[in-house]
């Protein structure tokens, strides 16, 4: 297999379209529907298996011919390598032009929450995250707060702070966002996202710390 490269930084949980134009000239293709020809391949932070990210092989003699395929980046991507492949999983002759290949960004996957990293302050209200309401059903709610100093990931976290042994709850909520693509009823969705707690105790399931 002959191969060249090159990395080019993308978003998490991102949709992508890698194209370009193939142009071959006697290429051989293996009895197996991997093997030989000619294609661009995708590695690196996306999602599936490999050969989930590969456009069709492009074999024999065949002039200028467009190819594409769209890739998923994964939960923690910043990298994908595009590959410009000859050969796989055999030793093949032939020769193979390579043109005008490109990665367009599609848009985020799954993600149908507003402002669900918290990096985005609402203008009407300084300190609170834009797109979320609170819900508390306590006057001694404590306070709510985005904080700059303590954050998984980008600039900024939210942070709820409640008082020591005060009885009630603190929380924000989000019941509309952008309208979901691709939402099935009936369908089983996760929803994840990062916590970290200091002090925090007492409550039914709670892990103390």
């Amino acid at each position: 297999m002959s191969s060249f490269y090159q990395k080019i930084a993308v978003k998490p949980n991102y949709k992508y379209k890698v194209s370009g134009y193939i142009k071959t000239e006697n290429v051989e293709l293996g009895a197996n529907w991997w093997e030989g020809g000619a294609q661009l391949r995708i590695d690196g932070d996306v999602k599936g298996n490999w050969w989930d990210n590969m456009t069709a092989r492009i074999g024999g003699t065949e002039d200028w011919t467009y190819v594409e395929l769209e890739v998923t980046t994964t939960d923690d991507a910043d990298t994908i390598e595009v590959h410009c492949k000859l050969g796989e999983g055999l030793k093949i002759k032939g020769t193979a032009w390579f043109d005008d290949i490109s990665v367009e960004e599609e848009g985020s996957v799954g993600q149908w929450f507003v402002n669900g990293d918290f990096e985005t302050e609402d203008p009407q209200n300084p300190g609170f995250p834009l797109g979320w309401v609170l819900d508390t059903n306590t006057d001694d709610m404590g306070t709510i707060s985005l904080d700059e100093t303590v954050f998984h990931g980008g600039s900024k976290s939210c942070k709820l702070y409640r008082p020591a042994n005060k009885a009630g709850e603190i929380i924000i909520r989000q019941d509309k966002g952008p309208e979901p693509d691709g939402l099935v009823d009936g369908a089983v969705y996760k929803f994840s996202g990062w916590i970290k707690t200091q002090g925090v105790t007492g409550g039914r399931g709670t892990r103390n710390g």
